[in-house]
């Protein structure tokens, strides 16, 4: 259970005008067990999905009358759905493993409905889909940033940004993830695309928001191997968020499984991609934003270095879309 003790609250107007979204006064209260909210918009993880809400709308036409967000932290991301589906969003399903996660995000959200919405917010409590497979629900899009990181045992994971690196690995385990995931820290990404399955509606889609820190080909098997066909919806750049934790983490993987993850120098990267569109949305494939990085790129051991340094790192940002392959 989340301690509530102390809250604060947040205007987040910012990250959702910056994505397209036009809106004013949106007030979040800031608990410590929810993922922390941070004051540059790009380091929010929230931005990109609320940016990728905006572009399935206005460039894809998307009018979907269900959304699940698993994993929803503040409630940043459904007060986006809300925003940039406003005529045909009619149910938002959030979850969480945090009972008070969940009920402080339901609140934020219900809170910064626009007048008039009849979008009926429904909470669960569990991890990846489970939740909403065990009560039938299911939505036209699944959309989810999974922590990847698996947990040492006895962590205290109720801090905010801890429970937003780290999980439980018993979480995922019983999926069965080929090692191949396993060993660059896709295992939970593995349990969540096949938890949704049975959480999406007949032409339902799934989505995941993911750092590119791996190769990009592997992100591609995974979504083939869980049943679906993937296709790359939203790129962009970001500074690795909770540096340290990270960076030792993956380094942790590189040392053990002898695999080597994609970082980046935070400042000259950013200043290459100006090439490809203003800011940390970028307007070209993954593959060809990671191609122009190379000379930039670091791995999670020299990351470390660098952070004692005090040289900001970051990784590129993917949001894939699965739709179900026919059988």
């Amino acid at each position: 259970m989340t301690d509530h003790s102390e809250k604060t609250e947040v205007d987040v107007s910012d990250i959702l005008n910056a994505a397209g979204i036009a809106c004013k006064g949106i007030i979040i209260e800031q608990e410590p067990g929810m993922y922390p909210h941070k004051k540059r918009i790009s380091d929010n993880w929230s931005y990109f999905t609320a940016a990728t809400f905006r572009h399935l709308y206005a460039e894809h036409n998307a009018s979907p009358s269900s959304v699940a967000i698993v994993g929803i932290g503040n409630g940043i991301e459904g007060s986006a759905a809300v925003r940039a589906f406003p005529s045909s969003l009619k149910t938002l399903y959030i979850s969480d493993v945090d009972e008070g996660v969940v009920a402080g995000a339901s609140r934020n959200i219900r809170r910064n409905l626009p007048k008039r919405s009849r979008v009926k917010i429904e909470p669960f409590i569990g991890s990846f889909c489970e939740p909403l497979v065990e009560r039938g629900v299911r939505a036209d899009i699944v959309f989810a940033n999974i922590p990847n990181l698996p947990a040492a045992q006895g962590a205290d994971l109720s801090g905010g940004a801890e429970k937003g690196t780290f999980l439980r690995p018993e979480l995922y385990e019983g999926y069965h993830p080929p090692q191949k995931y396993i060993k660059w820290a896709l295992g939970a990404q593995y349990a969540y695309l096949m938890s949704a399955k049975d959480a999406l509606t007949e032409r339902g889609s799934v989505f995941t928001e993911v750092g590119g820190r791996v190769p990009l080909a592997l992100l591609s098997e995974l979504f083939e191997e869980t049943g679906y066909r993937a296709e790359e919806v939203l790129v962009g750049f970001k500074e690795q968020t909770e540096p340290l934790i990270d960076f030792l983490g993956y380094r942790a993987f590189e040392e053990e499984y002898g695999v080597a993850f994609d970082f980046y120098k935070y400042e000259p990267a950013l200043a290459t991609l100006e090439e490809f569109g203003k800011g940390n949305i970028i307007q070209e494939s993954g593959e060809v934003c990671k191609t122009a990085l190379e000379r930039h790129r670091v791995t999670a051991g020299e990351a470390v270095q660098l952070f004692h340094r005090q040289v900001a790192v970051g990784h590129t940002v993917h949001i894939i879309k699965g739709t179900k392959r026919k059988l």
